[in-house]
């Protein structure tokens, strides 16, 4: 059931789309049409995002770029024959909260086959389409793997996709059978992901994977019952009898109907297409119609912003603004109105840092004839509850009585998120800029520079920001880099995150883990030095030994020897 938020968010994402200034003609009908009915589709990244909708904008753009360019709907299992008989990767079964289980069998994977991410694709796109979105958990079967089936940036791929493709589709992420030689590969994944992903990992055995999911469903050589094997056959079943498009949910795009996008999209067909000479259909699900034939097998149907600001990203030219009382203003004060009808409001989590920068003593600002902003010389990423990555938040004022331009660009524009890179300050007026920092790229912020540029002009449209900048004088512009680095001792840091039901958190096992081998590796070390004192003190009771046996043998050869002189001195005498 979509809540009152979510729906708000979807018509506000829905109304910049289809505005004059959205993204409404840069897409394909079909993308189009997809963004403006299907609600199930959009609400997938509006709640991976908080509902922040400058965000999810972002992220639906690039998820929209790459689908266009790795096409997922037109891969065929032709294609990819070899790796499905293989069975790397294959839908079956379901937990026991009745979510869909994806089986990736790292056994049967090697290292540098690229084929298997277009596979990943090709199920997660079938399955995804068909059952709009419903939950889905994921097993990573490491039964029988080495090293050689260790492929990092296949699990990197397969992350990504999860995060940003295929968003709040994984619930959970069950790492099965690890061997004890691939735990410092695992180790180094889990450092690139945030902690919602890592909430989401469990590692388990043959044994305690039974918690998770009923002996039917797991394969008999893993001690469960189930002795499906995949085959072509299972896959020929997997074909949909009928292809119905989905209408949407809420009555919310009607408002839409109108604008530029949906009057391209190609007009809705709902006849259905049939598919003779298919299998029987499965028994029915009447509580999970839409995953019933998923969980069976049996399926039927048929560093520069510049680029980002101009085509894909969600560059924005009014002001974002503190979320307020309703009538514009916070705590009385009002804030300038943004040059376009749009407003944005900054997360409720963010408020504190916001307001911290607004109200920070002047010798935290950066104050110039054009612009102020604050800090004025280093971005401190933190770490805040209710966001996945690390947060740092600018401020600008602009103190004339002219528009202000700007544009923030970075050394490493792939680690970081701008929110809005590019925009207009109102004379007088406010501008709340939000900075992250992706988690996996943490370790290397301090080599990171932002840059701060802005200029006087006439207009309200921050559109060809680099041509007016090269014709503008240089009296009427200003540059200011800025430097960046972790939060050290992070006051508004937030929470563990909830333990996984196994463990009290991966990083807390990986810690327990490294300890109990530090453990071990000492208590050896103790053996071993007490085995050496033991092999010196006996050596060196040899040696006297030898030594106390060497003399006494002497003594009584000499005595012997002097015994037979005498002896023959008399018989000589």
């Amino acid at each position: 059931m979509i809540t009152n938020d979510e729906l708000q968010a979807i018509h506000e994402f829905r109304r910049r789309f289809s505005s004059k200034d959205g993204y409404a003609d840069k897409v394909s009908p079909e993308e189009a049409t997809r963004i403006l009915n299907d609600d199930w589709w959009l609400l997938g990244f509006l709640q991976s995002q908080s509902l922040d909708v400058d965000i999810t904008m972002a992220v639906v753009m690039e998820c929209i770029k790459w689908r266009m360019n790795f096409k997922p709907s037109q891969i065929g299992m032709l294609e990819l024959r070899s790796l499905l008989e293989s069975g790397i990767i294959y839908i079956h079964g379901e937990d026991m909260d009745g979510n869909v289980l994806l089986w990736i069998n790292f056994f049967h994977h090697r290292n540098g086959n690229k084929d298997v991410e277009r596979l990943l694709i090709y199920w997660l796109e079938r399955f995804v389409m068909d059952s709009h979105g419903a939950p889905l958990a994921v097993v990573f079967n490491m039964h029988g793997a080495g090293l050689q089936n260790m492929d990092t940036d296949f699990l990197r791929f397969i992350l990504h996709v999860f995060k940003y493709y295929y968003p709040s589709v994984v619930t959970s992420i069950f790492i099965l059978e690890t061997p004890q030689k691939l735990n410092p590969s695992w180790k180094v994944v889990r450092s690139w992901v945030d902690s919602n992903t890592l909430a989401m990992m469990h590692t388990v055995t043959r044994h305690s994977f039974a918690q998770y999911v009923d002996a039917q469903f797991i394969p008999a050589r893993l001690g469960g019952e189930d002795e499906f094997s995949f085959t072509m056959d299972e896959l020929a079943r997997c074909i949909p009898a009928r292809v119905v498009v989905a209408t949407p949910a809420s009555d919310s795009s009607e408002t839409f109907s109108s604008q530029n996008a949906a009057a391209s999209a190609p007009a809705v067909d709902h006849s259905e297409m049939t598919i003779s000479a298919l299998p029987p259909a499965p028994p029915p699900r009447p509580d999970r119609p839409d995953l019933d034939r998923f969980a069976n097998g049996s399926v039927r149907r048929s560093v520069k912003f510049d680029s980002e600001d101009s085509e894909e990203g969600p560059a924005r030219n009014g002001p974002l603004i503190l979320a307020n009382n309703g009538n514009g203003s916070e705590n009385g004060r009002s804030r300038a109105p943004s040059t376009s009808r749009r407003q944005s409001h900054i997360p409720t989590t963010l408020k504190p840092i916001a307001e911290a920068r607004i109200n920070a003593a002047s010798d935290l600002w950066l104050q110039t004839p054009i612009l102020n902003f604050c800090p004025r010389d280093e971005l401190v990423m933190k770490k805040v509850e209710g966001e996945n990555d690390s947060i740092e938040v600018v401020v600008l004022k602009n103190p004339t009585q002219k528009n202000i331009m700007y544009k923030i660009k970075t050394t490493s524009p792939e680690k970081f998120r701008v929110r809005p890179t590019t925009g207009v300050v109102k004379p007088e007026g406010m501008e709340i800029i939000r900075v992250y920092l992706q988690n996996e790229y943490k370790g290397t912020v301090v080599k990171e520079k932002f840059l701060v540029m802005a200029m006087e002009t006439d207009g309200t449209s921050s559109e060809d920001f680099g041509t007016l900048w090269k014709e503008a004088p240089e009296c009427t512009k200003i540059l200011q880099k800025l430097r960046c680095r972790l939060c050290e001792n992070n006051p508004i840091e937030t929470a563990a995150p909830p333990s996984p039901t196994l463990s009290s958190s991966p990083i807390q096992d990986d810690t327990k883990d490294l300890r109990a081998e530090v453990q071990t590796l000492a208590n050896q070390q103790r053996f071993l030095l007490m085995l050496i004192s033991v092999l010196v003190t006996l050596q060196i009771i040899c040696l006297f030994y030898i030594r106390f046996t060497n003399s006494s043998l002497s003594e009584q050869i000499d005595n012997l020897l002097a015994k037979n002189a005498k002896a023959a001195g008399k018989d000589e005498f």
